[in-house]
């Protein structure tokens, strides 16, 4: 089976059309993502007296960021006995995101190193653009 050069440019034109939706999709579902990392910050620091909230993940590295990656949020200060309420309340923000709650108290050292050396406030997440290094690549 031959593929004309015609047919090629249709289907080229087609799959760069497809990736260029697909990356508009992605875009919209992180700034949804980060809008929901605010309401996140502003809940644990006033709701659960959270001294110190971190983002860390796929939201602060815009390369790894796809259309099902959910937020990783880390908090000092969460009372032990308030960190079940305090994650059903997060994940009550948006039906179609996953948010991981971590207590930095209770989280291993590796973990907490990772955390403090790349997790971002989200006043340093909303300094953060959003874009991939490479454009769509169609061969």
């Amino acid at each position: 089976m031959s593929i004309s050069p015609t047919q090629m440019a249709e289907y080229r034109y087609t799959a760069y059309q497809q990736q260029l939706a697909d990356e508009q999709a992605r875009q919209q579902y992180y700034e949804q993502t980060r809008q929901t990392a605010e309401q996140v910050a502003i809940i644990l620091q006033t709701e659960f007296k959270a001294s110190r909230v971190l983002f860390f993940g796929s939201l602060v590295e815009a390369e790894l960021f796809h259309l099902h990656s959910d937020l990783d949020v880390a908090a000092w200060g969460i009372d032990e006995r308030a960190y079940h309420r305090a994650h059903a309340r997060l994940l009550a923000l948006n039906a179609n995101l996953s948010v991981d709650l971590v207590r930095l108290e209770e989280a291993s050292e590796s973990l907490s190193g990772v955390i403090v050396a790349q997790g971002k406030t989200i006043d340093e997440l909303k300094l953060l653009s959003f874009s991939r290094t490479n454009p769509p690549n169609i061969g």
